[in-house]
């Protein structure tokens, strides 16, 4: 776990080279996921899905009501999230969703857990 904290050079090069160039591009800001900042992540969640085509199948349209019924329900879900902020602006956000296991995976994880699906009563 301590080398994924330390992104050590010899083992997350292409990982600390895409951060750096980012950083250097785009002064942004990481802000905790509120209530407040829903609807900005709506927006880009909308703009996304619009370039995405997510109405053209299942699966990206679930996602999307899922997205979508997550942001407008935050406090009442306690859901804990980010978003990165450019120049005022949502630019990108995090619910823990299924994308997350990939980026995790894209580095080389200590190990990985069981994942399930929880369902409410």
């Amino acid at each position: 776990m301590r080398d994924l904290l330390e992104l050590r050079e010899d083992r997350y090069r292409d990982k600390l080279l895409h951060i750096r160039n980012f950083t250097r591009r785009f002064p942004f800001e990481y802000r905790r996921l509120t209530a407040d900042r829903g609807p900005a992540c709506q927006e880009l969640q909308d703009l996304w899905c619009d370039e995405k085509h997510c109405d053209l199948d299942a699966n990206g349209r679930a996602e999307a009501r899922a997205v979508k019924e997550t942001l407008a329900h935050l406090e009442q879900l306690d859901v804990l999230g980010g978003a990165l902020v450019v120049k005022d602006r949502v630019q990108a956000f995090t619910l823990g969703e299924p994308g997350l296991r990939q980026a995790k995976e894209s580095y080389p994880p200590h190990h990985m857990v069981e994942k399930f699906l929880v369902r409410p009563r």
